[in-house]
């Protein structure tokens, strides 16, 4: 007679389950890595990853550390309000933006605070870059922040609220704020470069070969060049439009009207589209020549070059945030759980 032993491992932050490929083959792309139920809320924060680290903003006001390659936590910080953003990652430290009022700088490898600064309700995801934190806020003010004191080095006022995240591009900030514009900033300068109506609220911004791609609730993904804010293409979808996504020339977004969409990024023509999820528009993640986006059954892999299904992944509780991607695992979460699949890449 064989006995069969289960062991259920229980801590009080955290339940995980390691998902595991057959002893000796290689993992299987499409299948869990591992899978952590943690308590909170994931409803708007996008995981950010580190080398070894998965960072998750929940709404039950804490930043959560698991190990990348396992699933555990590592630690967590806990703020006074929900956690709408993700984090920024610098060389020693994340930082961390909460609808409590402030910017945290937390060490990396321990979540120990290491200062504060007040800017406001927050759903800006900080960007950390070249000693400065950029980060928008309600209060319509993009700060720019000593990363090492969390002094303000200066800040900038829009028309409204700034809930996009900051893209530094050489030497200008871009972002969208609520007053419907895209703006371009001088780092050097803080004097605004040009400003540019979109017609309706904008997402973040994603930036190159002299073009800004932005989504806009008007279903339209805009490309606007980077020097004056001109208006270069549009192209139409039937729902709200994503934040872009960029690699090799294509700009992938996801759209409300349930498809995901790769556009040229030089001449806003259709590469291809895939029907994903209807009624979310969370942004696909892209890596290494694959699209990893948000469906009805769960997360699919898509080939960049051509839209085709490469593999998918069913599970439960997803479509709260964007997925993320390295170079072997894609990362999701949604509700109370986090998933980590073997990509295959």
């Amino acid at each position: 007679m064989i006995n069969r032993i289960f062991v259920v491992i229980l801590n009080l932050s955290a339940l995980v389950f390691w998902g595991s490929s057959s002893w000796g083959l290689a993992p299987v792309p499409g299948t869990l890595k591992w899978e952590g139920v943690i308590p909170g809320s994931f409803d708007f924060s996008s995981p950010m990853l580190t080398q070894d680290t998965v960072f998750l903003g929940s709404c039950d006001g804490s930043l959560y550390a698991l190990n990348a390659n396992t699933g555990r936590q590592k630690w967590s910080f806990s703020t006074g309000n929900c956690i709408y953003s993700s984090v920024g990652v610098g060389q020693e430290a994340v930082y961390l933006a909460s609808s409590d009022g402030n910017l945290y700088a937390l060490d990396m490898e321990t979540g120990e605070k290491i200062w504060s600064c007040p800017t406001g309700s927050n759903y800006s995801s900080p960007l950390a870059f070249e000693g400065v934190v950029y980060v928008g806020s309600d209060n319509g003010t993009l700060y720019a922040i000593n990363a090492s004191s969390g002094a303000v080095n200066w800040d900038f006022m829009a028309g409204a609220g700034i809930r996009s995240s900051p893209v530094v591009e050489n030497g200008v900030v871009y972002f969208t704020a609520d007053d419907t514009h895209a703006y371009a900033v001088d780092v050097a300068t803080h004097q605004k470069v040009w400003s540019s109506g979109l017609g309706s609220l904008g997402t973040s911004a994603a930036v190159s070969s002299g073009r800004v791609y932005v989504g806009t609730y008007s279903d339209d993904l805009v490309a606007l060049s980077a020097s004056s804010g001109q208006v270069l293409w549009k192209f139409k979808t039937n729902g709200f439009v994503s934040t872009p996504q960029l690699m090799n020339g294509i700009v992938v977004v996801a759209s409300y009207d349930g498809k995901v969409y790769a556009v040229n990024g030089t001449s806003g023509m259709q590469v291809w589209d895939f029907a994903a999820n209807p009624y979310s528009f969370w942004p696909p993640a892209v890596q290494n020549g694959t699209v990893y986006a948000l469906t009805d059954a769960g997360l699919s892999a898509l080939e960049l070059a051509t839209g085709e299904l490469v593999w998918n992944c069913t599970l439960a509780g997803t479509g709260a945030s964007s997925p993320v991607a390295d170079d072997a695992t894609v990362y999701v979460a949604g509700a109370d759980v986090v998933y980590g699949i073997y990509s295959g890449n």
